[in-house]
């Protein structure tokens, strides 16, 4: 019985396969197959070759242009290029305010995956100074790239220029979040009736904060304080209980009696109008 081939050895020949067709035929099959190629390539750590792939004429199998860029931002940021990575996310906010999973990553862009903050408050280690993006377009074709593709982390400057970089990142993120709730309040927004159905930007408001009590912005208390304005504008959304739910759970004892505190007189408040 031969033995069996290594996995590093498999990957560069369904790569090989999968490029010689590609170069035959001067085009992929279809974006499945874009999505197969580009697993081929991060499961070997080849993610710049991989930005290259979506950003060149083969690229353009992906035919709607908000899951192409989509692509490249989470590429971009792979490979370190934040400000690439955060300018193509701004533009498909822009286009889509209610984009959750684009929002997410553009924070992720200017402040730090949250996963990694968290895990790096509670003394917990990953892969060390990783960055890899949750994006479901990269798990579409199988996720061999998230198994096994190390990911180089990025070197960090002094403690005191970490922070101005915060701050500035903060500032820009809070600036793209209210162009957001602006456009959702726009009149054309209101005639849509956008401003019942987007409820993303509103809710970016918190996460913003959560993202600068992980990275030691702001304190928790902060966190509880954004959650209160939160459902004192959107409480009368049956949504809302949903939406700040996963941002409840991370108060601590203290802050958690605080917002319950100050929500008992706008329970009180709802339950005698309905």
């Amino acid at each position: 019985v031969p033995a069996a081939m290594d996995p590093a050895k498999l990957l560069q020949l369904a790569e090989s396969m999968v490029g010689r067709q590609a170069a035959k035929e001067g085009r992929l099959e279809g974006y499945e197959a874009l999505l197969v190629y580009l697993d081929l390539l991060l499961a070997q750590g080849k993610t710049q070759e991989a930005l290259n792939l979506v950003s060149g004429p083969l690229g353009d199998v992906a035919s709607m242009s908000a899951e192409r860029n989509h692509l490249r931002a989470v590429l971009s940021l792979m490979v370190g290029d934040l400000e690439a990575a955060a300018q193509l996310l701004e533009g498909l906010l822009l286009q889509n305010p209610d984009d959750w999973a684009s929002l997410q990553l553009y924070m992720d862009c200017l402040l730090g995956p949250l996963q990694q903050q968290q895990a790096a408050a509670g003394g917990r280690t990953g892969r060390a100074g990783s960055v890899w993006p949750e994006s479901s377009l990269l798990h579409l074709s199988g996720g061999l790239a998230e198994v096994m593709s190390p990911v180089a982390g990025q070197a960090v400057g002094s403690r005191q220029q970490k922070q101005k970089q915060l701050q500035a990142a903060r500032q820009r993120a809070n600036s793209t979040v209210e162009k957001l709730v602006a456009q959702v309040e726009s009149p054309a927004a209101e005639q849509q009736g956008s401003r019942l159905t987007m409820r993303g930007p509103y809710i970016a408001r918190v996460e913003l904060v959560q993202r600068c009590v992980a990275v030691g912005l702001e304190p928790e208390r902060a966190l509880g304080q954004a959650l209160l304005a939160h459902i004192q504008s959107q409480g009368h959304l049956v949504s809302c209980a949903a939406d700040v739910r996963p941002y409840t759970s991370k108060l601590g004892s203290e802050t958690a009696a605080w917002l319950a505190e100050q929500l008992q007189p706008l329970a009180q408040s709802f339950s005698s109008s309905g």
